[in-house]
This record gives structure tokens, sequence and C-alpha cells, in this order.
């Protein structure tokens, strides 16, 4: 069984990013010192699975996938300062798959995994590049 807990943090060597879906997302550093912590509202998920997507890292981006019942996003927030970068908005409902980033011709995109589609997206503007 999930718990609201199932997420899995993420370092870039610098800092840590644990994301606890409804609970937010958080930076911390190796002794534990939370620099900053975002928000992103209450999920409205199915099923007793948790909110269990992880964060991804990536250069200067941490990039959190939000689908739930409601209105789901992507988001790419700046790792230093927890501001957003850009946000698109998905036709998706709740899923628990984290994004992944991979370079393809020497540009990176975010590939989401999710309930209805697969998609991928410009990792610096958050423009779907393909379904």
């Amino acid at each position: 069984m999930g718990s609201l807990a199932s997420n899995s943090p993420v370092t870039d060597g610098e800092n840590i990013y644990a994301y606890f879906g409804s609970r937010g997302l958080y930076c911390l550093d190796f002794k534990g010192n939370v620099k900053w912590e975002r928000d992103f509202g209450q999920m409205e998920i199915v099923a007793s699975f948790g909110e269990g997507s992880s964060p991804s890292v990536y250069k200067d981006k941490v990039f959190v996938q939000w689908d739930h019942q409601q209105k789901s996003y992507l988001y790419a927030l700046d790792k230093k300062t927890g501001k957003e970068a850009w946000a698109a908005e998905r036709d998706e409902i709740t899923s628990w798959a984290t994004p992944l980033v991979v370079e393809v011709g020497g540009k990176a995109q975010v590939i989401t995994s999710a309930t209805n589609k697969v998609r991928s997206y410009d990792a610096e503007t958050g423009k779907v590049l393909y379904i």
C-alpha cells in the first residue's frame, strides 16, 4: 500500500528536493535546513495509492508532474528559488508517473507518462513537442 509520503526525493549534489503531493515541494540543504518550499494546493486523487509522483531535476530546473482529478499541470521551477519558470496545463487525470528529462539532438525535453497519453515538452519553454 502506498501512502501520502510514497514519493522519492532527488538531489543535484547540492540540495535535496522532496515532494509530497498536496503537502508541497521542499528544497533542503544537506543539513536538513529548508531553503524554500512550494505549495501547489490540494490534490484530488482516485484510488488509495497516495500521491506518488517524484520530482526530476535537470540543470537549473525542478520538474513536478501534478496530475489529479482537477486541473493538471507540469511545472518547471527554478531550483534555486522555487519560483515558477513555466507551467503547462495538461488534459490528464490522476497519475503517479515521474517526469523523465532526456536530451535529443542536444535539446532537453521532459517526457511524461499518464493515464491518457505520453507527452514530450520542451524543457526550456513547456511547449508540447509531441503527443
